[in-house]
């Protein structure tokens, strides 16, 4: 009974998706041979936790993996159940008491005789860990020859070293062997091969540089026939046999250097058969060079400059040493001769100081030879200015300049209306007319020959203060016409002022302080006789009492 309970348990738990009613399973398994435990001489599994079934409670799944703590071999792990998968972690995780045995993630291992780290793949094993004598990897080809396996270097030894099921190819220790195609003893280094025996139509030598030519070999002679016959890795180079001489033509004009040759099959870059250039530094000298003026022998003639030069100059004479040439006597050349010049614009060439470069001056001669003397453009030519008005001054805005003084024109400038007579710097500046009289850019300023002469009134009564005037056209603010206030800064001081008693001032400006004839000035009576009394018919106005 109890190896028919192990086996359903375990095929009841092999899905975990099932474990629910798989754990049903085992439990009706469990109470129909509960006194099967008995028979075999064993009891049944209790946890020293379990309080269930005695008491009528539930047995304890301390680990929630559906199966309780009396048939759980550790109820704390929920890996761990009667019928879960083995594994390779060092637990009895089925609960049979072993350990790692048939683990569903155990490994193959195979026999190693020959301890060269590949086994015999017909020894495989499953197991957690290699045995003794085992190894994780397959393919040994000879498990008694540890230099037979998977990866070996293969040599040449009449084995199969690296189980590849051939034997000596690409040996470690072959040979390389090179073709020779033309049997000339040389083999073609493109050609080779590796080989443990020499194979028919090789050769060991490598240098052959032609393998399709039996003339072509290092030592052969180098001839002018477009081969590499000495394997030299150049083809009818420079000291074939039969090379012909050439000559630099470094302007590639197409006549070479007699002094700069060189032997070659071909020739060189830069090199013609031609030897008759007298100047290979330049394009345009050789023997059929135009001939110019440049100092050099275009032509190679042996002449340099000839007057026939294709670009021979006129020059002109310069009597006068200003650079500037006579048009009447001149030459033809290359280069100018003394006392000549290129240029043949001169109009003097006896006056230095007359040339087209000259600068023209109010003098009565054409100094710059361009037919016209004393031109409005001659550099001392005084400015003139137009003086429309004629008052003999000029408008600063209408301008010419000119040797001598044209009509309409003045030196002056300082004219502000050309088109009023009346007005310029002598005029006199006059009021009312709103105009700058005499140009000094004010209107009828305080300068006006008709200006009048006002007076400050600092107390604004009407008076004005004789100290203190300003000429102006207009009254000015601040100020007066008349000059009487004998004291500007009080507005009751005044000419119309009342004189009142008792202030000590003078409030009409009558040069009288407290007069008689203050408004309140008192009538004063005549004691002759010193009685106190006043005569009615003698008075006198005060403003205190007068003696007697």
């Amino acid at each position: 009974m109890r190896a028919i309970l192990t086996f359903s348990i375990s095929s009841a738990l092999a899905g975990p998706a099932r474990r629910g009613a798989q754990l049903a399973l085992v439990g009706a398994l469990l109470a129909g041979c509960g006194s099967k435990w008995e028979e075999g001489g064993q009891s049944q599994p209790s946890d020293p936790e379990d309080t269930g079934g005695a008491d009528g409670t539930d047995p304890v799944d301390a680990d929630g993996d559906g199966v309780t703590a009396d048939l759980d071999c550790d109820d704390t792990d929920e890996a761990v159940f009667p019928g879960a998968d083995e594994a390779c972690d060092g637990v009895d995780n089925d609960c049979d008491s072993e350990i790692d045995e048939d683990a569903v993630d155990a490994a193959p291992f195979y026999p190693d005789a020959d301890g060269d780290g590949a086994g015999d793949a017909a020894g495989e094993v499953l197991a957690c860990a290699a045995p003794e004598g085992f190894v994780a990897e397959a393919g040994d080809c000879d498990d008694a020859d540890d230099t037979s396996f998977p990866g070996a270097d293969e040599v040449c030894d009449g084995a199969d070293n690296d189980c590849d099921s051939e034997t000596d190819e690409d040996a470690l220790d072959a040979r390389t062997f090179y073709a020779d195609a033309d049997a000339d003893g040389f083999g073609d280094a493109a050609a080779p091969t590796a080989a443990c025996e020499l194979p028919v139509g090789f050769v060991e030598d490598a240098t052959d540089c032609d393998d399709a030519q039996p003339a072509a070999f290092p030592g052969a002679t180098e001839t002018c026939d477009g081969i590499d016959n000495d394997c030299d890795a150049v083809a009818d180079e420079d000291d074939a046999a039969d090379a012909p001489t050439w000559f630099a033509d470094l302007d590639t004009d197409g006549f070479g250097d007699p002094l700069n040759s060189a032997v070659a099959c071909a020739a060189p870059l830069g090199f013609v058969a031609d030897a008759n250039d007298c100047d290979d530094a330049s394009i345009d000298v050789n023997p059929v060079g135009v001939e110019v003026c440049d100092g050099i022998d275009n032509d190679c003639d042996g002449a340099t400059d000839p007057a026939t030069s294709v670009d021979a100059l006129s020059f002109y004479a310069d009597g006068d040493g200003d650079t500037f040439g006579d048009p009447a006597v001149a030459e033809t050349a290359c280069a100018a001769s003394p006392g000549f010049v290129a240029d043949a614009t001169d109009c003097d060439d006896a006056q230095g100081a007359v040339n087209p470069a000259a600068i023209e001056l109010c003098d009565s001669v054409d100094n710059d030879c361009d037919t016209v003397t004393d031109e409005n453009d001659a550099d001392d030519a005084p400015t003139w200015y137009a003086d429309v008005d004629a008052d003999t001054y000029g408008d600063a805005g209408t301008t010419t300049r000119a040797c001598a003084q044209p009509a309409g024109y003045v030196a002056d400038s300082a004219d502000c209306a050309d088109g009023d007579a009346a007005v310029n710097p002598g005029a006199n500046e006059v009021c009312g007319d709103a105009v700058d009289n005499d140009c000094d850019t004010l209107t009828d300023d305080p300068t006006s020959v008709d200006a009048r002469t006002w007076y400050r009134d600092a107390d604004s009564d009407t008076y004005g203060n004789p100290a203190v005037t300003t000429p102006a056209c207009a009254q000015p603010s601040g100020y007066v016409a008349v000059a009487t206030d004998c004291d500007d800064t009080r507005a009751a001081v005044n000419p119309a002022a009342n004189e009142v008693c008792g202030d000590a001032r003078d409030n009409d400006c009558d040069s009288l302080i407290d007069d008689p004839t203050a408004v309140d000035a008192a009538t004063w009576y005549r004691d002759a006789d010193s009685d106190t009394y006043g005569n009615p018919a003698v008075t006198t106005p005060a403003c205190a009492q007068p003696s007697g």
